[in-house]
C-alpha cells in the first residue's frame, strides 16, 4: 500500500517535468502553474503518505509489545 502510494506520486511528479522544462525554457506562465499545482498537491499526498508510514509503525510497535 505505501509502496503503491509513493509510485503514485512520484509518477504525477514525473509528468510535471515536461511542464517544467516548457516554463524554463519557452516562458510558458500556463506550466509554470501547472508544476506550481502539481508540487502543492504532492506535499500533501505526502504529508499524508507520512502519516499512513508512521501510524504503521505504531501499529506494528504496539503488536510487539503485546506478544
Amino acid at each position: 500500500m505505501i509502496h503503491e502510494e509513493l509510485q503514485r506520486i512520484l509518477g504525477e511528479l514525473s509528468r510535471a517535468v515536461g511542464d517544467a522544462e516548457k516554463f524554463d525554457n519557452k516562458n510558458n506562465s500556463s506550466a509554470g502553474r501547472r508544476v506550481r499545482k502539481a508540487s502543492m498537491q504532492a506535499i500533501k499526498d505526502l504529508k499524508s503518505l507520512r502519516y499512513k508510514v508512521m501510524k504503521t509503525i505504531h501499529e506494528r510497535e504496539d503488536d510487539k509489545r503485546r506478544d
